[in-house]
């Protein structure tokens, strides 16, 4: 058996440059934790899903596939969504209470970036 083709973009969905997409199931966006999700704290956590490259770790900063950086001057510059360091890292919080992220190392007092790593915690909130 032969590959099946990919399927383009509908016209409405890209703009044509790169087709790269944000894998999101419905039992994640309609479950009750992310009903507790303020709009953009569910907007930063599908900005830090679209760095998901699955099991290609290139970008990954400690070579697993499910570990990501990402900083403050990356949601204020690339996003757009934040002005302050503290709604930012507040938002981050969130995300780890509520369970869609976990912090794997802390690297604040080394002037570095912290590594988070996607979690299925999220499925235990009611």
């Amino acid at each position: 058996m032969g590959r099946s083709k990919k399927k383009p973009p509908e016209a409405w969905e890209s703009i044509g440059k790169n087709n790269k997409f944000v894998r999101l199931f419905y039992e994640q966006l309609y479950s009750n934790a992310a009903k507790k999700l303020t709009p953009r704290q569910r907007a930063l956590y599908l900005y830090m899903k679209a760095q998901y490259s699955g099991k290609h770790t290139g970008k990954s900063p400690d070579g697993k596939s499910n570990h990501f950086c990402f900083s403050w001057r990356q949601a204020h510059e690339e996003t757009a969504l934040y002005g302050s360091k503290q709604t930012f890292y507040a938002d981050i919080k969130a995300l780890e209470v509520i369970g869609f992220i976990e912090c794997v190392e802390n690297n604040k007092n080394l002037r570095k970036k912290n590594i988070y790593a996607y979690s299925d915690k999220w499925k235990s909130i009611t």
